[in-house]
């Protein structure tokens, strides 16, 4: 038996016009537009911290590599301290012997941030290059227990040199602190009045574990992040005395691009971020290294925080703060 198939057309009788009363009225669009504007208000500060806190993490991360390096360093050492050099304390080149460990210029890290000459490379360098701003980090004492140039750099640290039209980018944004065995190691005490202040004799230096008596670990910082227009050799100098026990002032600048802060780390192994109040650190901003800094201050807490942080007078029996952060 042959069935015919006779095909149906099914109309859709639920399927209307759209009308107008059922489109978006102008007010509605505007308080969507509005609501949308007060969500995004509310969470892109949100965001914005949640990446300036895995920076910070980055930051202080890299600060703990340097301090577990140097403890190394120092208990291979009989607990020698891994010294710290000036522009006049830099080796020959980033080959020769005087740079090596036991050379006269060896040291936690060599180089130059400030001179794009034999220091830095430029931007922009071949792959097969050789970098030779990062050749001098790996040639430093510590760089052995480290093995990571970037824990030398704090990710928020984008300066750089321009020299010829060209950028040279920073490998290096910590420094030592000065105080921690600086060169020459053969010397009871580095000083001469290097900042030509005769009552620098009357300093502490510290060249052994043992030395860091006062203000002690805890409260003797060992490398911070220093400000791109201050940045130079690999130690950051702050003087108790400078220019006078009575009113010190910053010698060289700390950073502020970690929201007005830097990262710090102490010789107990311990790691934050300072926040500064300083207008003079505060308003020291920029990538493009001109060292432009000029020594001075307006906030004498920023100052005395650091500086007691540093070193202290011979005489000095604890620790005189101020405490906290």
């Amino acid at each position: 038996m042959n069935i015919k198939r006779i095909p149906i057309k099914v109309e859709n009788h639920f399927k209307a016009p759209i009308s107008d009363s059922q489109a978006f009225t102008l007010i509605e669009l505007l308080v969507v537009i509005i609501t949308l504007t007060v969500l995004a208000s509310l969470l892109l500060p949100g965001l914005a911290r949640g990446t300036q806190q895995s920076v910070t993490v980055q930051c202080l991360n890299s600060l703990h590599q340097l301090n577990d390096a140097w403890s190394m360093y120092n208990g291979d050492n009989q607990g020698k301290l891994a010294p710290t050099g000036q522009e006049a304390d830099q080796p020959q080149s980033v080959t020769s012997s005087d740079g090596k460990p036991g050379g006269p210029n060896a040291q936690w890290c060599p180089g130059l941030q400030m001179n794009t000459t034999g220091y830095l490379a430029p931007v922009n360098l071949p792959t097969n290059a050789q970098n030779i701003g990062l050749e001098y980090i790996k040639d430093g004492l510590l760089y052995p227990y480290v093995g990571n140039t970037q824990a030398y750099l704090c990710p928020c640290d984008q300066s750089f040199n321009m020299a010829g039209g060209v950028i040279y980018p920073h490998v290096r944004s910590r420094s030592m602190n000065f105080w921690l065995s600086p060169l020459p190691s053969s010397a009871g005490y580095n000083a001469a009045a290097i900042w030509g202040n005769p009552q620098d004799y009357q300093l502490r230096v510290y060249r052994k574990t043992s030395d860091l008596t006062v203000p002690g670990p805890a409260n003797t910082f060992l490398f911070i992040d220093e400000n791109p227009q201050s940045i130079n050799d690999g130690c950051l100098e702050e003087d108790p005395t400078y220019p006078t026990i009575a009113k010190p002032q910053w010698t060289d600048a700390p950073a502020n691009y970690h929201d007005g802060g830097c990262g710090i780390s102490f010789c107990d192994g311990h790691a934050g971020i300072k926040k500064w109040r300083d207008p003079v650190l505060l308003n020291l901003t920029g990538m493009n290294d001109t060292q432009s800094w000029t020594p001075s201050t307006q906030y004498e807490p920023d100052v005395l925080w650091l500086v007691n942080r540093a070193t202290a007078l011979k005489t000095t029996t604890a620790f005189l703060g101020p405490q906290g952060w």
